[in-house]
């Protein structure tokens, strides 16, 4: 291995030797910003100023406008699905109140064409009997 005697100057690092004081260096007053007149404006330069604001401002009261009717249709027909929702669930509670009456109904009439049912009321209101089996006459027919 070399060795290397490369030799550091520290006077760069100490303050004293580069500046004259340890103190902050003396600044100048700041030079005054050279303030440049506006141009003047022509007429007609003001006229399509006042033109292209009121387009802006046209523009942006349309577009408000349309936000507002967007809004107002959203909440507006959030609210005739809410209504129509309502209608729906009150239209499935008659619904289910139809379909038990129908089963009740159903087994009304189921009971009332039973076998039993039907001869009670042949012999009670029509004055029906049924045959014994010594009633029955068989007739051969060749």
């Amino acid at each position: 291995m070399a060795t290397n005697n490369l030799a550091y100057d520290f006077d760069l690092f100490d303050n004293t030797i580069n500046r004259k004081s340890s103190a902050a260096p003396k600044v100048d007053a700041p030079v005054k910003p050279h303030v440049v007149p506006k141009k003047p404006r022509s007429r007609r330069d003001l006229k399509e100023e006042a033109k292209y604001s009121r387009r802006q401002a046209v523009k942006i009261a349309l577009v408000s406008l349309l936000l507002l009717v967007f809004l107002g249709s959203s909440v507006y027909c959030r609210a005739v699905v809410m209504d129509l929702d309502a209608q729906k669930q009150e239209l499935e509670t008659v619904m289910q109140e139809a379909e038990s009456e129908n089963v009740r109904l159903r087994s009304t009439v189921d009971s009332m064409y039973s076998i039993v049912n039907i001869s009670a009321y042949a012999e009670k209101n029509l004055g029906m009997i049924k045959k014994d089996g010594y009633q029955i006459n068989y007739y051969e027919v060749n």
